[in-house]
């Protein structure tokens, strides 16, 4: 996919590189990563599933990201970083769970300690802010107001950059029926007989240069 972008000449395309939590059955990255030419960013997703789907324990952004038994102590922080020293990291996906501990607090040692002491390397993150359908899960950031005031406060720090796009005019989201409604056709070309006929018609002959009395339009400059 990349060597078609870089072939078409696509300049605006940004690549991640993105893993989950390393675990004991997981692949070696080194087997996995496709190399320095076809990645701008490395990527790691986690979560701290807290008492949801028979899980148990509540684990902190720091026990997901690098290291714990919670991850049989699998650094995967580190082990991106030995994969692609020279890569900015970006969180894909991350949340926490509002059952077996305090979403909130979780939430505030993320951004006021944890990724500014911790994950030095981790420049950018996306929370998952989606119940996936399933009643029984809150990850989105305001499961609560507790959550989401954490949320707001932890990310008012001038170690994150602020809102550059709250500016943005509003623009209208295409409805799933505009985005897919097939184009609109395209007039065939005269026949070839036809577009003669045409040509004949419309050139004047050499010997009977056209007259009017409107100026002669300039022509271009040379490039």
């Amino acid at each position: 996919m990349h060597d078609i972008f870089a072939r078409e000449g696509v300049t605006n395309a940004t690549w991640v590189w993105c893993v989950n939590i390393v675990g004991p059955r997981s692949t070696p990255m080194d087997r996995l990563y496709p190399g320095d030419q076809y990645v701008d960013w490395t990527c790691m997703d986690g979560y701290n599933w807290g008492a949801d789907r028979g899980n148990s324990g509540y684990w902190s952004f720091t026990d997901v990201f690098s290291g714990s038994s919670y991850t049989s102590n699998f650094n995967t922080y580190e082990l991106v970083k030995a994969v692609a020293p020279n890569k900015p990291i970006m969180i894909g996906e991350t949340a926490a769970s509002e059952n077996g501990g305090d979403k909130a607090s979780w939430i505030a040692d993320m951004l006021a300690s944890a990724l500014p002491n911790n994950f030095p390397l981790v420049k950018a993150f996306l929370w998952y802010s989606w119940n996936e359908g399933d009643p029984g899960l809150n990850w989105p950031i305001d499961s609560s107001p507790a959550a989401r005031a954490a949320f707001a406060n932890g990310i008012s720090s001038p170690y994150y950059v602020p809102n550059l796009f709250s500016a943005l005019p509003a623009a209208r989201v295409l409805t799933a029926a505009e985005i897919l409604r097939p184009p609109a056709p395209v007039a065939e070309p005269a026949p070839q007989a036809q577009a003669d006929e045409i040509q004949a018609a419309t050139v004047a002959p050499e010997a009977a240069p056209m007259v009017t009395d409107e100026a002669p339009a300039e022509s271009p400059p040379a490039d």
